[in-house]
């Protein structure tokens, strides 16, 4: 199964999981890294990669 990629604008997200596909888990907030452009939640892997905005 492949892993779920959330494209965001931003360096905080927040994930909850997905209650769509019962998946859902505690609240957490992730930071993404200036060094890298991503990161995956600890719970359900889902994968949030940063793409600045365009101006």
């Amino acid at each position: 199964m492949s892993k779920e990629v959330i494209i965001t604008n931003k360096i905080v997200i927040s994930c909850n999981g997905d209650d769509s596909k019962g998946s859902n888990h505690p609240k957490v907030w992730l930071k993404i890294k200036e060094t890298e452009n991503f990161i995956d939640c600890p719970y359900c892997e889902r994968r949030f990669s940063y793409q600045p905005p365009k101006d």
